[in-house]
Order: C-alpha cells, then sequence, then structure tokens
C-alpha cells in the first residue's frame, strides 16, 4: 500500500499538474484514460506471475486510478451548481468511502465462486463501464448521466 500511495503522490503532485497547466491533457480525457489505465493493471495484478510483475502492474494501476482520482473530482466539482459543489463532491466522496468498505467483501465473494483473479477482473471491467458512462455523459457532449440535456450552471 506504501507504495501505491507514493506513486499517486507522485503522479498527484508532478505530472498531472504540468500536464493540465499546460493544457496538454484535460480532465475527461485524463478520467477516462486514467479508468482504462487503472483497469488494465488491476487485470495485470491478477495475472502477475511474480513478486515483480505484481509490482509492475501495482504501478500501472496506482498512476491510473491516481490520474482518473484528480480528473474526476474536478469533473464532478465543475458539474455540480456552485451552490451545490461542496454538497456533490462531499456525497462522491462518501460514495467512494462506502466502496472501500463493501469492495472487500465483494471481493470475497468473487475469490471463493470464481477464483482469485475473479475480483480484480470484474474491477477491470468496472472501470470500463465506468469510463464509457463518464464519457457519455460529459459535459463536452451536452448529455448527463440519465442522457438528458444537461441543464445550466446557476
Amino acid at each position: 500500500m506504501a507504495y501505491s500511495g507514493l506513486l499517486s503522490i507522485i503522479c498527484d503532485l508532478l505530472l498531472l499538474p504540468a500536464l493540465q497547466r499546460n493544457r496538454k491533457l484535460p480532465e475527461l480525457v485524463t478520467a477516462v484514460g486514467g479508468a482504462l489505465v487503472g483497469g488494465l493493471g488491476l487485470v495485470g495484478m491478477s495475472v502477475a506471475g511474480s513478486a515483480r510483475g505484481f509490482a509492475a502492474w501495482m504501478s500501472v494501476q496506482s498512476l491510473g486510478t491516481s490520474a482518473f482520482k484528480s480528473a474526476a473530482n474536478t469533473l464532478i466539482a465543475n458539474a455540480a451548481r456552485r451552490d451545490k459543489a461542496g454538497l456533490v463532491s462531499g456525497g462522491a466522496d462518501a460514495l467512494e468511502a462506502v466502496c472501500r468498505v463493501i469492495a472487500p467483501i465483494g471481493g470475497g465473494a468473487l475469490i471463493e465462486a470464481f477464483g482469485a483473479e475473479a475480483p480484480a477482473t470484474a474491477a477491470a471491467a468496472m472501470c470500463a463501464l465506468g469510463a464509457l458512462a463518464l464519457h457519455e455523459s460529459a459535459p463536452e457532449n451536452g448529455k448527463g448521466p440519465d442522457g438528458h440535456p444537461k441543464e445550466k450552471r446557476a
């Protein structure tokens, strides 16, 4: 976990600000790409045949997750009305915390039912579906999560 945290800090403090400051990487691209890279890392971790391979794939997963989280937080805050931005961001963080509690229980059930690779494969599939949903509901597409036109921010 410390290794994963260190990679996230490096990504958050050094890599992403430099790319976004120079407008080389918009938030939507960063979020969608981060979700896909994180999912790829999860699959790689589940099939790694050695500790070094696992650590290498963990690097991929950590960087993807860090890129996704930073960009998604910005997109979430920007999608909310100004007077609701804190409430919306807090709600998103609370949902993530609930998922961190529930995920190990679900992962254990998947391992018991389908084998050791199942949790990472399921998580990778959720990353891909999340990236698709994020792309489709992005403000640039003019639609909200329900597929209807987004209302204007006040």
